[in-house]
């Protein structure tokens, strides 16, 4: 059977639109052209040759999306290695932008995997993947697993895109282990955020369905010497004067509002600042913990 020049939309609705609306309720917005060759054998083998050219995909909720993605889709079912080459212009993946990237994969059967490493372009810095393989891909035993490192992203930039306080510092770290199956995704190595003068650290990251409608958390975190000046003044908390370090364990998220976790936090050991509080952040404080404080706080306090 010949695909001759179909236009994108009409295709993705009748073979993937299905699987889409099954596992992220809801459609995605296409346009682009595809052309190429499906062939069944007798044995009950088959092949499948499509060449995409300007495909661009759009998440109605912002979730992910593809610009200019063009190239070379070659798979089969008989056993034989096939190599598939990609291309985009741009991309994105819950806000955070995705620059131009290449990238070739050979696979077997139900089976694939990166070719040879690459570099993707995130904010003002990279992801670096070192090595990826993928096996039953739109199925429900889908599982992928991946090696690899980010390279320094500025917190600014993560910040403007996610529409948060701005504040300085670098998102970096070793991702030596990322496994996704069964809807969840596990993070091996250990992600570090330098931001307020100190370290951020997130270990044992899970994902449950991160594409889906309410995605669900889990991290442990640890805080090492933080100025906490830089940070009552980003949030605009109050003034707290000092350093701070400890750690948040258990923490859990549902659709990334926080439902649960074990925090302990104190001045870190041998620590010369000064130490100072404002009357607003001592009002924030006991507005946290349940007081009348922050109810009777002057708007006006620094």
């Amino acid at each position: 059977m010949d695909i001759q020049e179909a236009r994108l939309p009409a295709a993705f609705d009748t073979y993937v639109q299905p699987w889409v609306r099954g596992h992220l309720g809801d459609a995605l917005e296409t346009a682009g052209r595809l052309s190429g060759r499906y062939a069944a054998q007798a044995d009950g083998t088959t092949r499948l040759h499509v060449a995409l050219d300007g495909v661009a995909i759009d998440d109605p909720q912002g979730r992910f999306g593809i610009e200019g993605l063009s190239g070379l889709i070659a798979w089969g079912s008989d056993g034989v290695s096939r190599t598939t080459e990609l291309a985009w212009r741009a991309g994105s993946v819950y806000r955070l932008a995705l620059g131009p990237a290449k990238l070739a994969v050979v696979s077997q059967d139900s089976r694939f995997e990166l070719r040879e490493p690459v570099t993707l372009p995130v904010l003002d810095g990279a992801l670096q993947i070192d090595a990826l393989a993928l096996s039953d891909p739109g199925g429900t035993d889908m599982r992928w697993n991946f090696d690899g490192m980010l390279l320094p992203v500025s917190m600014e930039a993560v910040c403007e895109a996610l529409d948060w306080p701005r504040f300085g510092g670098q998102l970096s770290g070793m991702i030596p282990d990322v496994r996704y199956a069964d809807g969840r995704l596990e993070v091996g190595g250990v992600l570090l955020v330098r931001a307020f003068d100190g370290d951020l650290t997130v270990r044992n990251l899970r994902l449950d369905q991160p594409f889906g409608l309410a995605p669900r958390l889990e991290a442990d975190l640890a805080l090492s010497n933080l100025d906490l000046e830089a940070v009552t003044s980003t949030f605009s908390f109050g003034r707290i004067e000092g350093r701070l370090g400890g750690r948040i364990d258990g923490l859990r998220m549902e659709n990334w509002q926080p439902t649960a976790f074990d925090a302990r936090f104190a001045t870190p050991e041998g620590d010369r600042s000064r130490h100072r509080i404002s009357q607003r952040a001592v009002d924030n404080l006991s507005s946290i913990g349940g007081g009348v404080g922050g109810a009777l706080k002057d708007p006006m306090a620094t």
